[in-house]
């Protein structure tokens, strides 16, 4: 059940992130009676390795996380329940990560300014935060940049 690719796939792994201790608390959720539908709370739902557990198992999920990337990541995988047509208009999701993965277009700096060293070979763990390498964190904010001019009204 730990592999199956909504627990698994597309997660930021990072320090802090609570994908190793999906068994454990899996054996803790199985101890309730769920014969009606029970709501699940993630106050500190980071990337959302137990939210989707939550979801997995049938519970109704709300997350909250301080990290804006969180409600980002959790809205589309605890909030939307199937594939829709969102990227029919800009030639499917495939042109979109064609396209992304090929980016190399200015950007607006957010997550390799506050989230990544000043350089990934060279990085001070303890003056600089460090969620990711440089060259990630700038791919993360030109794929941002493009999707927020593709969609400006989301």
């Amino acid at each position: 059940m730990y592999n199956h690719p909504f627990l698994t796939k597309q997660l930021i792994a990072y320090i802090g992130n609570k994908r190793t201790l999906l068994p454990f608390l899996s054996s803790v959720f199985d101890g309730f009676d769920i014969k009606h539908k029970i709501s699940f709370l993630d106050p500190f739902a980071g990337s959302g390795a137990v939210s989707r557990l939550g979801k997995f198992k049938g519970y109704r999920v709300s997350t909250n996380d301080w990290e804006s990337y969180s409600y980002v990541f959790n809205s589309c995988f605890i909030g939307v329940n199937k594939s829709n047509s969102l990227f029919e208009k800009s030639g499917g999701i495939k042109k979109i990560f064609n396209d992304i993965n090929s980016l190399n277009a200015p950007f607006t700096p957010y997550i390799s300014k506050h989230y990544a060293p000043e350089s990934t070979n060279e990085a001070d763990y303890i003056t600089e935060r460090l969620f990711y390498t440089k060259e990630n964190a700038v791919f993360i904010d030109r794929a941002r940049s493009y999707i927020e001019d593709l969609y400006p009204e989301s």
